[in-house]
């Protein structure tokens, strides 16, 4: 998998916006236990919330426990 930091924060300002307008709750799925990558997406989607979005409440979550 191949991801870019800059489509990573597009992704998550997107999220995010949706989430505010949506009762400001968002869970981040990863697999960040496992995959590089996924470490990335957190730390950039954790980066883009503490800078616009503090009023959404963020959850990271592996994606093996949303799987239950």
């Amino acid at each position: 998998m191949t991801y870019t930091t800059e489509a990573i924060r597009r992704i998550a300002r997107l999220a995010l916006a949706l989430a505010r307008s949506r009762g400001g709750r968002l869970c981040s799925a990863d697999k960040a236990n496992v995959l590089e990558v996924s470490a990335l997406w957190r730390e950039v989607v954790q980066a883009v919330h503490d800078e616009a979005y503090p009023d959404v409440s963020l959850q990271h979550m592996h994606v093996d426990n949303a799987c239950g």
